[in-house]
């Protein structure tokens, strides 16, 4: 092998390593969060610029060189956490982008890049320079593409608009490449227009995802807000009624004394009777840990079931002074126990509440059963609402995530035949 080709081998080394790194710098940058493995990660991208730099060095055409990098692009995507959607989407503008740079590089290159001078002897040069600077900016913008690791939110219409731009922009790109010596001017001005589209369309599709999202979080927001203004009025309402019978036990006490004094055991006995049965008309006790917080709100929500026939079966093992945020507990218990009545209300018979929530080892563990009608939707390993309106409901479970999120915790959700199950796990 002369030398020539060698330095040409060489160069060309030096520029797919460029590539390899650009194309994981953008992947793991908008993809962080849903990465499986970190060490797994890094050894496919070593695999990845291995296998393309020993095609490319064994003199594979450049039809063969495409499919096997576009190929090898999608595995990579494999290492995350994402929907088929998302890498389908994520394929189309890295290798939009890839080819984005190559063609202003060649452009540059061709057109500008023209010196005599000593310090760019070496014309090689000049491309690594230029696809490093671009790659660079590219990253500046990758952020752009954050809308496509929010994988609730890409549904069909909006999958098939953001995959055809791309698409459409890459094959125009590598049609007019082919064609780079007819239309050396031309292809610079459509080449900028189809990467100011792209970007305009990125941009525009953010904007409107940042107002969804912001509505979504005061929706959420206005939810939680709601059902503690509720546990604050449950409160007040307790302490009231415990304020008004300690009022009154002192004439209870005196009446009682008097009866008893009299001998008048049957009539004593009655009156007594009377009063644990005014009291179990006021407010039925599920549970009694003396954790007011807990307490009122699995009280407060169960109560709702006394006109719906539905069985309840409550355990619960907590101490009074565990370390816990009132309203976020609210926000969990309040959220579950309404999933569980409204899915009880779509069943005819049988229906059932189980609820168990136990404290031990600064965890708290809450498990709740309920009957379901087997209608059920799951995306993304998140449950999704049935309901009709959907823009309306779902915020509860959404609510329930983002408090769990506040203690580091974790759900769990199982249904089998027509019993579905939650379980969290809260570090306290």
């Amino acid at each position: 092998m002369d030398v020539a080709i060698k330095h040409r081998y060489l160069i060309y080394l030096v520029f797919n390593f460029i590539n390899v790194f650009f194309v994981y710098r953008s992947i793991h940058k908008l993809l962080y969060d849903n990465i499986k493995n970190k060490k797994i990660e890094i050894i496919t991208y070593i695999i990845y610029y291995l296998v393309i730099s020993t095609f490319y060095l064994s003199s594979y055409k450049t039809n063969i060189m495409i499919v096997i990098n576009i190929l090898f692009l999608f595995a990579l995507l494999f290492n995350y956490n994402i929907t088929i959607k998302t890498k389908i989407l994520l394929l189309l503008n890295l290798y939009f982008i890839l080819n984005f740079v190559a063609i202003i590089t060649l452009i540059i290159t061709k057109n500008i890049c023209n010196f005599n001078s000593s310090i760019f002897k070496f014309k090689e040069i000049y491309p690594l320079i230029i696809k490093s600077i671009l790659y660079f900016l590219a990253l500046k913008f990758i952020n752009l593409l954050q809308i496509l690791s929010k994988q609730n939110i890409i549904e069909n219409k909006i999958f098939l608009s953001l995959a055809f731009i791309p698409l459409i922009s890459t094959i125009m790109d590598i049609i007019f490449l082919y064609n780079f010596k007819q239309y050396k001017t031309i292809l610079f001005i459509i080449v900028f227009l189809i990467l100011v589209l792209n970007i305009t369309i990125y941009i525009s599709y953010n904007n409107i995802f940042t107002l969804l999202e912001k509505d979504m979080k005061n929706k959420v927001l206005k939810k939680e807000n709601k059902l503690y203004e509720e546990q604050v009025k449950n409160t007040k309402k307790y302490i009231e009624t415990i304020r008004r019978f300690n009022h009154d036990l002192e004439y209870h006490l005196i009446h009682i004394k008097n009866l008893i004094s009299k001998n008048n055991y049957t009539n004593a006995n009655k009156y007594i009777e009377q009063i644990f049965e005014v009291q179990k008309n006021n407010e039925k006790i599920f549970i009694n840990t003396g954790n007011y917080i807990i307490d009122n709100i699995v009280n407060f929500k169960l109560s709702e079931t006394f006109k719906k026939n539905i069985n309840i079966n409550v355990s619960a093992n907590v101490p009074y002074d565990i370390n816990i945020s009132e309203f976020h507990i609210v926000c969990i218990l309040g959220n579950l126990i309404q999933n569980a009545i409204e899915a009880n209300e779509k069943v005819e018979e049988n229906r059932f509440i189980n609820l168990d929530i136990n404290y031990k080892l600064n965890k708290l563990f809450i498990i709740i059963s309920n009957r379901f009608d087997k209608n059920i939707k799951i995306k993304n390993n998140k449950l999704l609402t049935t309901k009709i309106n959907a823009d309306e409901h779902g915020i509860g479970m959404l609510s329930i995530y983002n408090s769990i999120k506040q203690f580091n915790g974790e759900l769990i959700y199982k249904y089998d035949k027509d019993i579905f199950t939650v379980e969290i796990l809260l570090f306290l």
